[in-house]
């Protein structure tokens, strides 16, 4: 047999439970042979010898206590064997995720060509890669022992008693494992293609759920429909290819098996005829056929289910194989610890290069020194390295020549969390975490008390605009803080650093987002917080320069020393200073009144209405293959009863010594039916899967199309990890909902029908009594299996999401984790959530230990009260006693058609529970949606806005929408005609944002009018309307493809010439072409292998690439060095000539040229005029101007 040795090496961990469940199987099997020969006896002594029901009361007791015995030996081996196996995979996700950590956030930035690992592929090897390790470690390890052993078993005993027929198992039972290894080898392939397309789509997904607004603002959301089902479609066929090798390794299999017992039966018949036999031995060999071949056949079912886990550990394998790069001269006795009250260091680079993957230089032969207490800016173009540069010093990236020095000392010799420890870094983007305003600052001081954070928060001016919130610092503010505005997050941040208090600090352009009243307040505080520390500053702007002590500056990934008047005149020479003014708008709106764990908890308690019938409604369309496979599944256990009352009946009526002609009949039925029962599993497995698979191919796509309209306004209260364990976790298990909760109660109805008529031909009691136990074994023991199972299945799909949600959070946060100190406690977190779902994975396996073993039970108890009735019958001859084995076989294997309904109803209460979270969504009610008779939207734009007031909703369930906060636009009126420009400034919270979503569709306004060409906005198609809108915002999501791909993704059409002229408007064309693989170079996830400014150059070339008549332009060069900005705005506006654009800006340059200027507060429009006009009212824009200038 093929067994992975890192496998088997894992295994070790648990190799106590493991073998404790081979003993309990082999036990258990053993006990198999008893109750075989116990039975025969029962059988003979009342068909042959004609002894009463009370002479045989004895055998009875001792086949009862094996039965029980048996059962119970079931039970316990299931859960040994599943313990040992949930041990093993929470260490190994444990491990997985640790290694990650390990990995570093640069790992995805570093490399060359398509990632090795994505966020998403990550989540479904964690999830359901380890999920696939559980048939390995429970149930194929085992078996393979078991494979051996009963069998083995079962010879010893054949062999005694029947010679020939034990040289017919022994010859015929190599051939199980020769051909399921030969067909297993063909299917590897294949099962490999099938893991690594369900990784890439769970990879895919991720992209688009992450991406979907961006997507919906570039009018391409709805093309990602026939991408989804193209995608879904490969992962439809490349899984039917592994089924369809599966099944005919099956088919192959069941022959032999079935096959090779008729020809026992047929066998041990003649020679009985012959009076070569006694009858007891051949009841005896004929009961033991069957269970010879099924350790082995179980075994082969077992290994391909092992399968896809043998792949899934391959990959989990080659990640945890991937290197990480240490420190090699860390020091283990590092005996110089360095604290926070320590002096503040000083930094020194000496001759320090690094260079990517991609053969493109980063820094080249860096030398230069941060001065102990200093504060020290860092300045150049965007993609000269200062982001690099970061990452040394955080550790994420260590130099390749060349070395840093802290106070003397080698950085590299120093524990690379004590450093950290050492410092505090603000980003650009900071990552906020899916939990509170309080926990996200919490995260720099774990420790620290509420006053702490309260008062790091004010010296962070963030308390002005929590303590607003009717939660504070209790306020959930979504995943990467998606109800702050982009100024009120990195106020999160700088908080953070505050709370923090180290004696290093890294800020990378950490005020670029404040208007100048909170930029001027916050440099108050900045130098507060920086007197007595050292400081590194990465700036684009002068008023971020006004402070500092020394400038460096980088260009080409070189050191060019210069003083701050140098810098500063530089500055001028290539385009004008711009310092910040206005606060950057919200990224997606403003935080309403109710937080988002209430509004997720109203909609959870809202049940849609019973989600089977609707998941039924849904199988319409399949109607003809499902009855099919129905009728396949009845027809598959119906030749299996044959084979078995056929096979007693030769051998009983052998036993009488007839003509043989009188057995032909029954000897052309075992035939018969031993090849009819492969023969139609096969063809019943192949339906019934084709059918499944198509659903969850149309599911998905079904699914998405039910999402994509409630983005961004109806998802933001939903973190993407959850929505990721949706569309392939909760869509995934309703593969069980058709193959194992549908059909199965409808075969086994069917099954019972037929069997009670042919029992019934014996003895209506007999039955009844085999009826009362099928409908123990059908009904009650899946009742009981449903009660029991109740809340488990909820619990066990939300836990799933939860673990999705931690690991995306771990690994996209990553960097702010490390430098916070987090890792670990995000190590335990992930480690915690999986425990969670393993312990709620050990519930279940205790109740499928327990329906295995109660419907085993019931089985043989079933079988035993009808021989009993029979026995009975034959005593008072009303029953021929050569019927006693017919009755007693075939009323054992019609338990066939009922052993599935235990699982079935298991398998339905998580079936419930993923169709209620999917149509949680699926019933929402999209924030705006599209007229019945849209009309259609002329090529020129005139826009005219009147009287508009908007305040955003809350949805307290799917279905109903309320609004307690305030209105975020009042009275908002202007006109826009086509070709003209116009400008809206206003502080943060101004309403300027809400006004641009409104403009793109994504929410409905309630009053006022919004005109296109003197109609309403909303009597045209939302695509429509975004197709007509090419946005320009600071923060658009770069997709995990090629930089072309994103390109086309504006414009799908667009030419090699149409993409040069963007780039080149962008100033992004020769960056590009300097790339290895130009415009072929992967981005990596969210564009992480550019830097900051290059990602927002790609972003602006991909909006102008979309020949739209109106332009909105939302802050779109915040990102770039001034120099870039100039010319990049320049670009702007020759190819913003003949359209209409809206100008959000808060750099307070160019709007001279502006037809108008919109000045915004508390959502009204305060002021209006030209730059002229504003600047002789002496009002608010004057104001404004007036401090651009004086920062400036």
């Amino acid at each position: 047999m093929k067994l992975h040795p890192r496998l088997l090496r894992e295994a070790r961990q648990s190799q106590l439970t493991l073998l404790l469940s081979i003993a309990l199987g082999l036990t258990g099997g053993i006990l198999g042979i008893f109750q075989a020969r116990e039975l025969s006896r029962l059988v003979s002594q009342a068909f042959l010898q004609g002894k009463s029901l009370e002479a045989v009361s004895r055998l009875l007791i001792a086949i009862l206590i094996i039965i029980l015995l048996r059962a119970g030996f079931v039970w316990a081996g299931e859960l040994s064997a599943s313990a040992g196996a949930r041990r093993i995979k929470q260490a190994l996700r444990q491990r997985l995720y640790a290694h990650m950590v390990d990995l570093g956030p640069a790992y995805l930035r570093s490399e060359a060509g398509e990632p090795k690992v994505k966020t998403g592929e990550l989540i479904n090897v964690a999830t359901e890669g380890v999920a696939a390790l559980e048939v390995y470690y429970s149930q194929y390890l085992p078996q393979i022992a078991l494979a051996a052993l009963i069998p083995l078993a079962i010879l010893i005993f054949v062999f005694p008693s029947d010679s020939l027929s034990g040289i017919v198992l022994l010859v015929t039972a190599p051939l199980l494992p020769i051909f399921m290894y030969l067909i297993g080898s063909a299917a590897e392939t294949l099962t490999r293609k099938q893991w690594r397309g369900l990784s890439r789509m769970s990879a895919y997904f991720l992209d688009v759920l992450q991406g979907l607004t961006t997507l919906k603002s570039l009018g391409r959301s709805r093309d990602q429909v026939e991408v989804i089902k193209k995608v879904s479609e490969q992962y439809r066929q490349s899984t039917m290819g592994v089924l369809k090798v599966t099944f005919l390794s099956a088919l192959v299999l069941e022959l032999i098996a079935t096959l090779s017992t008729a020809v026992v039966a047929v066998e041990i018949g003649i020679r009985l005829l012959y009076g070569v036999m006694a009858f007891e031995q051949a009841f005896f060999v004929l009961l033991l056929a069957p269970e010879f071949y099924l350790p082995l056949r179980l075994l082969g079912t077992r290994f391909h289910a092992a399968m896809a886990g043998v792949e899934a550990a391959k990959r989990i394998f080659e990640i945890l194989d991937l290197p990480v790069t240490k420190d090699p001269t860390v020091l283990d006795t590092w005996n110089h610890p360095i604290t926070n009250h320590d002096p503040p260091p000083s930094i020194e680079f000496r001759d320090v290069s690094y260079m990517y993957s991609e053969n493109r230089p980063a820094l080249q032969g860096v030398s230069f020194e941060i001065p102990a207490g200093k504060m020290t800016a860092l300045v150049g173009e965007s993609g000269t390295g200062k982001t690099t540069l970061t990452w040394l010093l955080l550790r994420f990236l260590q130099p390749q020549c060349g070395e840093i020095f802290v106070n003397g000392m080698r950085l590299s010799e120093i524990p690379t969390q004590q450093w950290r420890d050492h410092l505090a870094w603000v980003p650009q983007n900071p990552y906020l975490f899916n939990d509170t305003i309080g926990a996200n600052i919490k995260l720099a001081r774990p420790n620290a008390t509420d006053a702490a954070i309260q008062k790091a928060a004010h010296l962070a001016h963030a308390d002005e605009f929590i303590e607003q919130l009717p939660q504070g610092y209790a306020t959930v503010i979504g995943e990467r803080g998606a109800r702050l505005s982009a100024g009120q997050a990195q106020r999160i941040a700088l908080a953070r650093a505050f709370l923090k208090d180290a004696p290093f600090l890294i800020l990378d352009e950490a005020t670029s987002h404040l208007d100048p009243e909170m930029d001027a307040l916050l440099q108050e505080s900045l130098a507060r917080l920086s007197h007595g520390r050292t400081v590194l500053v990465i700036a684009h702007h002068r008023s971020t320069l006004a402070r500092v002590d020394r400038v460096i500056r980088l260009s080409h990934g070189r050191v060019e020393r210069t003083q701050i008047s140098e810098i500063s005149t530089e500055f001028l020479k290539k385009g004008r200073p711009y310092s910040p003014v206005l606060v950057t708008p919200p990224n997606q709106l403003e935080i309403t009144s109710l937080s988002m764990d209430h509004e997720r908890q109203d909609i959870m308690q809202t049940p849609p209405r019973a989600v089977e019938f609707r998941l039924i409604k849904l199988l319409s369309p399949f109607t003809g293959q499902i009855l099919l496979s129905i009728l396949l599944g009845s027809a598959t256990i119906l030749s299996a009863v044959g084979l078995m009352a056929t096979a007693a009946h030769i051998i009983s009526a052998a036993a009488l010594h007839p003509s043989i002609a009188e057995l032909q009949v029954a000897i052309v039925g075992v035939r018969f039916f031993g090849l009819s029962r492969g023969v139609f599993r096969y063809l019943e497995r192949l339906v019934s899967h084709n059918v499944t698979f198509h659903l969850l191919a149309r599911w998905r796509v079904w699914f998405y199309q039910a999402l994509e309209p409630l983005a961004p306004a109806r998802l933001m209260q939903y973190h993407s990890g959850d929505l990721l364990s949706r569309v392939i976790g909760d869509i995934g298990v309703l593969e069980n909902f058709y193959v194992r909760s549908i059909a199965p109660p409808l075969v086994a109805l069917l099954v019972t029908i037929a069997i009670g008529g042919f029992i019934g031909a014996f003895g209506t009691e007999l039955a009844w009594g085999m009826i009362g136990f099928l409908i123990l074994a059908g009904i009650g023991l899946p009742l009981l299996i449903l009660v029991l199972s109740h809340r488990l299945g909820p619990q066990l799909v939300q836990a799933r999401s939860q673990l999705s949600t931690a690991i995306i959070d771990g690994i996209q946060g990553l960097s702010d984790l490390l430098t916070c100190g987090q890792s670990e406690a995000q190590i335990k977190r992930v480690d915690q959530t999986g425990a969670r779902l393993t312990g709620l994975q050990a519930r279940m396996a205790h109740l499928s230990a327990m329906q295995s073993a109660l419907g085993g039970l019931l089985a043989n108890l079933g079988m035993l009260a009808v021989l009993v009735l029979a026995i009975q019958r034959v005593s008072h001859g009303q029953l021929a006693g050569v019927l006693l084995g017919v009755v007693a076989l075939g009323a054992l294997m019609s338990f066939e058609a009922v052993q599935p309904l235990p699982l079935a109803a298991q398998n339905l209460e998580a079936n419930r529970a993923a169709a209620r979270r999917l149509y949680e969504l699926v019933d929402a009610i999209p924030s705006v949606t599209d007229p019945v008779k849209p009309l259609v939207l002329p090529d020129s734009v005139h826009l005219e806005v009147q009287d508009l007031s908007f305040q955003y909703p809350t949805w307290v369930d799917v279905k109903h929408p309320t609004s307690i906060s305030g209105f975020s636009l009042k009275n908002i009126s202007f006109s826009l005609p086509a070709g003209k420009h116009i400008a809206i400034i206003g502080p943060s919270g101004a309403g300027k944002t809400t006004l641009i979503n409104l403009l793109q569709r994504f929410w409905e306004y309630q009053q006022g009018s919004i005109l296109l060409c003197g109609n309403e906005l909303r009597q045209f198609r939302q695509e429509d309307v975004r197709k007509r809108i090419a946005t320009i915002s600071q923060s658009t999501y770069l997709f995990s493809a090629t930089i072309m791909e994103n390109l086309l993704i504006a414009r799908p059409e667009a030419t090699k010439d149409d993409i040069n002229q963007a780039t080149q408007a962008a100033q992004l064309h020769d960056m590009i072409l300097s790339l290895p693989d130009g415009y072929n170079s992967w981005v990596g996830e969210h564009g992480l292998r550019l830097s900051a400014g290059e990602r927002q150059r790609l972003a602006i070339a991909r909006a102008l690439l979309i020949d739209a008549p109106l332009l909105i332009l939302d802050e779109p060069t915040a990102n770039l060095d001034p120099a870039t900005e100039a010319v990049v705005l320049n670009s702007i506006r020759d190819l913003s000539r003949g359209r209409s654009t809206i100008s959000i800006t808060q750099r307070m340059v160019g709007l001279e040229s502006m037809d108008e200027i919109l000045v915004l507060k508390d959502g009204q429009i305060i002021e209006r005029g030209t730059h002229g006009e504003l600047l002789s009212k002496q009002g608010q824009y004057c104001q404004m101007w007036e401090l651009y200038n004086q920062i400036v």
